[in-house]
């Protein structure tokens, strides 16, 4: 949200002083930067220390006296410069403005405050540490949890304590920046991490192959390459080779290792890094010795496929995060406000951020909303659909709302703000999205759980490999126990669960569906009975023509004509129906019409008394008159004229064109269907008989509802529901799986665990269908990573496997999950029980 390119100038290397040439270089204590004898020293323990710049001594000078000196001894890289003073200031002045800061911050109800900021500068998980002990101390501070491997703190404090710009001082102090989170920013990091993987993958990649081809001459060597000083002038070359694999290409695998032992875990890193190191090591010495063979080939070849399995994995993180990022659509910065003054209505351009609910906007053809509110004035299409799916421009007329990340497309729009920021209803959506995607279900936490076991058990099975070969044969102990490290090093099994969730996850937004709690995908699977809601989930919610029934006096078309021309003076939905089915024309006028609300109206056409309404309320005004009872047990409309009946028009909720065929795949999977709704019971009937579901159960209310999905779930059946209106909240909430539609209310979308953004019921039978296909596959990653393993490892331990071939066979199984996950995204996979 907050740019920091021309914001505030950081970490610019400085240019070394003019006197330079008649010093002594020296690099400063705690950035490590250029300095010379004549800059700012400090004297400590009888040596000086160098500064580059004043805000390096005060930066160490504040976290000496804190008492926090071990950070100098336990980091692992240098710190970065911090601000100057003057930039510091311009950067703060930024967070002074509640304003800006508000989509940043959440509230609690004790008055505390949370900010989740992004980090820069940190080298290490001691820096980590020194953010988390320096925040800890200040005053106000409530608690504070730094997330190294994101980069990101979790500050909760006091306001009545400490403002925000002294939580971000406190932090810049020590030379690090922070900036309240950005999920754009976010998207922008992990694409600069792939690039950075693929780089280092190119590298790894080029290298591999000049060693293997050189090491090539060995394997086919059939005599005159076998004199030392040809052999040891081709190991020499490939030794010179294998140094930026292992001192560049390689480096992000020991930092995750180094990270995960700084925490007392053993990572999937951890193995990888010991494999990596003491193939080099060991090959380095045999090469200065001139003792035994070189692994050169086999080092440089794990590293580049196991670079190459990572970047697949980074380019499905990358892909999730934008299909995420499509909830977090292009907002202005700018938008126009409207205020009355003497002169009138004025239009002022302000910040996005400061607009609040109640406020005026005026927004432009082509333009985004930027908010949620209500039209005023004007009438115009919108684009809606990233967020409800919908292809084709809605219509908006005073008094339709409208949501933030739509476009308006053909003329300008008055609105009235209702929702700004976070709290607008994508925003709500994004934020239930991104946590369920970082809530892991129990499979996926015990998969962790039996990888962290794993790893250790492979490190002591290795040292055991090693001892054996050294002491109890004489073979040599190097090529085993790499290989029991390589091959067996547990990247498929912690890859197994997070690469099919992540790519469910995707798969389900590629589908129009978003998943809003986490271990929602993992129960759907295993539900047994779908309940859905009648108005508006399977019907469209919007009453139609279903039967005219005339006297033996009138036509069909003609009924219909008159009614039209009495239906033009109504609202009603039943009137507006009765018009849509009217034939195209020249119709009668209505003269003096006097309605009576939710019972009809009457009125004078061609000089006669013409009634359109209920028939209660016909026989209301017309006393004598002899009606036939009704033909259906629909919504019936009478049509009388002087006291005679013409027609009865029957008009029920019609059945959504998918529905009929999404009811019979979920039936065909093995899913037990069911109405619950609140409408009349002839009603629920019909609808049921048609659709051929049995349970059709009428008159519920929303608490009624909620009840009998309770006791359906207690005789041991997982229930999910579908529904779209606030009366279905409840009866959402309390199932096992809940599904939203597209047309639902803001209640009923963040009440349930999946959002459809897609119109119809198309997407619920793709989400059991792709639920299903997720579960198989996260147990074929699993089976596969544990069943390879279990061959692999003694294969490695009796020596039959050279060290090259297990850095292949690893890393093929690392693809082998992870291409096997990425079959979840298509959108055209059938379904296979």
């Amino acid at each position: 949200m907050f740019a920091r390119d021309g914001a505030v100038a950081v970490n610019q290397r400085p240019p070394l002083r003019a006197d330079a040439a008649n010093g002594t270089l020296a690099r400063c204590y705690h950035c490590d930067d250029e300095a010379i004898d004549s800059a700012l020293t400090q004297a400590a323990q009888g040596a000086p220390r160098y500064f580059c710049c004043p805000g390096c001594l005060a930066a160490t000078e504040t976290i000496e006296a804190l008492g926090l000196a071990p950070y100098y001894r336990q980091r692992e890289g240098t710190a970065s410069r911090p601000l100057g003073l003057a930039e510091r200031d311009a950067a703060l002045a930024l967070f002074n403005d509640p304003i800006l800061t508000r989509d940043c911050v959440q509230s609690h109800d004790n008055g505390e405050r949370t900010v989740r900021l992004l980090l820069e500068g940190l080298r290490c998980a001691a820096c980590a540490w020194l953010i988390e002990q320096r925040l800890g101390r200040v005053e106000g501070v409530v608690s504070v949890r730094v997330d190294f491997a994101h980069a990101q703190a979790f500050v909760r404090w006091d306001p009545a304590r400490l403002a925000l710009p002294a939580v971000l001082d406190a932090v810049w102090a020590l030379g690090y920046r922070a900036w309240p989170f950005d999920p754009l920013q976010q998207q922008e990091q992990l694409r600069r991490e792939r690039v950075d993987c693929m780089r280092r993958f190119g590298i790894a990649a080029l290298c591999a192959m000049q060693v293997m081809m050189v090491a090539s001459a060995f394997y086919f060597d059939a005599g005159p390459l076998a004199a030392d000083e040809q052999r040891r002038w081709l190991e020499g070359l490939n030794l010179l080779t294998t140094l930026p694999v292992v001192l560049w290409c390689a480096v992000p695998f020991y930092r995750g290792a180094w990270r995960a032992l700084r925490h007392r875990l053993a990572g999937m890193d951890l193995p990888v890094s010991v494999g990596i190191l003491l193939g080099f090591a060991g090959s380095l010495w045999h090469f200065l010795s001139g003792v035994g063979p070189t692994y050169f080939d086999s080092v440089t070849m794990f590293v580049s496929l196991l670079l190459g399995a990572r970047y697949v994995d980074l380019r499905g993180q990358e892909l999730s995060a934008v299909q995420l990022g499509r909830l977090h659509q292009v907002q202005p910065v700018l938008v126009r406000r409207l205020e009355d003054d003497s002169n009138g209505t004025q239009e002022q351009q302000v910040l996005m951020q400061r607009l609040q609910p109640g406020d005026r906007v005026r927004v432009l053809p082509g333009e985004w909303l930027a908010v949620d509110g209500v039209v005023l004035a004007g009438c115009s299409s919108v684009d809606e659909h990233v967020l409800t799916g919908e292809s084709r421009p809605v219509s908006k007329t005073p008094g339709a709302r409208v949501l933030q990340g739509s476009v308006n497309l053909d003329s300008p729009l008055i609105l009235q703000v209702t929702a700004v920021g976070r709290e607008a209803f994508a925003a709500r959506m994004a934020a239930a999205v991104a946590e369920a995607a970082r809530r892991r279900p129990p499979v996926a936490a015990l998969a962790a759980r039996v990888a962290v076991w794993f790893t250790g058990g492979v490190l002591l099975l290795a040292l055991a490999t090693a001892l054996f070969y050294a002491f109890a044969t004489h073979l040599p102990w190097l090529p085993a126990t790499v290989a029991v490290l390589v091959i067996s090093c547990p990247c498929a099994l912690s890859l197994a669960t997070p690469a099919a969730l992540a790519a469910a996850t995707d798969g389900l937004l590629a589908r129009g569906v978003a998943l809003l709690r986490g271990p929602a995908l993992e129960t759907l699977a295993d539900v047994t009975h779908v309940v859905f809601d009648k108005t508006g989930t399977l019907t469209l919610g919007q009453p139609a023509l279903v039967r005219t029934v005339c006297a033996a006096t009138s036509q069909p078309s003609d009924v219909l004509t008159l009614a039209a021309a009495l239906a033009a003076h109504s609202e009603h939905p039943l009137a507006r129906a009765l018009m849509a089915a009217a034939p195209e024309g020249t119709r009668p006028i209505a003269e003096a019409p006097l309605a009576t609300p939710g019972a009809g109206l009457v009125a004078t056409v061609d000089g006669a008394r013409c009634l359109l309404g209920s028939r209660r309320y016909a026989q209301t005004t017309f006393p004598a008159l002899q009606l036939p009872s009704a033909a259906l047990p629909l919504q019936e409309v009478c049509l009388i004229r002087n006291g005679e009946w013409l027609a009865f028009f029957y008009l029920a909720d019609v059945l959504r064109p998918e529905a009929r065929a999404v009811v019979d795949t979920l039936r065909a999977s093995g899913l037990r269907l069911a109405i619950f709704s609140g409408d009349r019971a002839p009603v629920v009937a019909a609808l049921g008989a048609e659709l051929g579901i049995t349970d059709a159960r009428a008159g519920l209310l929303p608490a009624e509802k909620a009840a009998a999905i309770a006791a359906l779930q207690a005789t041991g059946a997982k229930v999910a529901v579908v529904g779209e209106g606030v009366n279905d909240a409840p009866m959402l909430a309390g199932a096992a799986v809940s599904f939203a539609l597209a047309n639902a209310t803001e209640q009923a979308r963040l009440a349930a665990d999946f959002s459809c953004m897609t119109p119809g019921l198309t997407p619920i039978a793709a989400s059991f269908q792709l639920a299903r296909r997720a579960r198989r596959v996260l147990w074929q990653n699993l089976a596969w990573a544990l069943g390879y393993n279990l061959l692999a490892l003694p294969l490695a331990v009796c020596g039959w496997v050279q060290p090259w071939g297990a850095a292949l066979c690893m890393s093929l199984s690392s693809l082998a999950v992870t291409i096997n996950a990425q079959r979840l995204r298509r959108t055209d996979a059938p379904d296979r029980r």
